[in-house]
């Protein structure tokens, strides 16, 4: 089956079905799974390794710490399920092309990847400039 696609979205690379599956349960599962668990390695790690606006601020008590882990876990989880709707996407995309014998839709899946970076960069900005915000008791009224 067709596993790779060019830039003209025709086939370029092909794998047997079952090693096609495995790659994608990995991967995808890889990919997913990595997104979800940083939110809660974050939480684990030592305090010099984390870096986010006003780190000494909002590392300085056990309280602070949780609250600024929350608030990153947040947007972290919409960045995992966008994640997933993307991947869900080019399998679709994937499995329909080699069931149509088509060529992969490559101008719908850029469209769609460009959407999910903008989508990703707000989510991030937003992020870093509420935990800046925040940092600031004066601010938090």
């Amino acid at each position: 089956m067709a596993s790779h696609f060019g830039a003209g979205g025709r086939p370029n690379d092909y794998m047997s079905k079952v090693p096609f599956f495995w790659f994608l349960a990995v991967s995808a599962g890889g990919s997913i799974a990595l997104v979800f668990a940083a939110a809660t390695t974050l939480k684990r790690l030592p305090a010099r390794w984390i870096s986010i606006p006003n780190r000494d601020y909002w590392l300085a008590t056990d309280e602070r710490r949780e609250v600024a882990m929350n608030r990153i876990a947040a947007p972290m989880a919409w960045i995992g399920l966008l994640t997933a709707a993307l991947l869900a996407v080019a399998v679709e995309f994937t499995i329909k092309a080699n069931l149509q014998g088509t060529n992969f839709a490559n101008d719908v899946f850029i469209v769609m990847m460009v959407g999910y970076l903008l989508l990703v960069t707000a989510i991030t900005i937003w992020m870093i400039r509420d935990l800046a915000r925040l940092a600031n008791p004066s601010d938090e009224t």
